[in-house]
């Protein structure tokens, strides 16, 4: 049987991926990442120059290796979505996100081992009190609560997503969204 939450989902990964904000962001990239490792821990200068020439040469090879095969699975989705998605079609799309997930999480370990080493014991200590502190804040939001204040955050957080692309959903669009989330997984 035809999945509406399949659908859903599908139809907002392609919006986001496919849209021009995507391009935008993904654009921006370069000085992003240099922006929100800053957010974490104060390079020197010595560590910020060899952190954007890794950065700039990991976006190369994600830009060289990695999208042409989100184009693949994105045209392989619509294709899917356009046949008559059915629930099984989403296990190979996910199994296929996993993958390059793992793939750059192992293109990105070696330059942050090696960045991890340059750091002095300040930085260690900055970087692990960040890392605390982002933790603490996201267990308030998303552990804390109980079940259903986390499960109407996360519809309310996804409405605001997807209207964020594509404008005011309607009562009806709204309703796919939650029924999404109260379907077992």
């Amino acid at each position: 049987r035809k999945t509406k939450r399949g659908s859903c989902l599908l139809a907002v990964a392609l919006i986001l991926l496919g849209g021009c904000g995507s391009q935008f962001l993904y654009n921006q990239l370069d000085w992003l990442g240099v922006w929100y490792l800053n957010r974490y821990v104060s390079l020197d200068d010595r560590q910020e120059r060899e952190f954007r020439h890794r950065w700039e040469a990991q976006l190369y090879w994600h830009r060289q290796t990695q999208l042409p095969s989100y184009a693949v699975l994105l045209e392989e989705v619509r294709e899917r979505v356009n046949a008559g998605l059915m629930e099984d079609d989403l296990k190979p799309v996910v199994s296929r996100l996993e993958e390059f997930y793992h793939s750059v999480l192992t293109s990105l370990a070696p330059d942050l081992v090696y960045m991890a080493s340059t750091m002095r014991e300040d930085q260690v200590e900055e970087l692990l009190d960040s890392l605390d502190r982002e933790n603490r804040k996201w267990e308030t939001k998303y552990i804390a609560p109980g079940a259903d204040i986390r499960n109407a955050r996360r519809i309310r957080d996804t409405i605001d997503r997807i209207e964020d692309w594509t404008g005011p959903l309607r009562p009806a669009q709204q309703r796919r969204v939650r029924e999404g989330y109260r379907r077992p997984s």
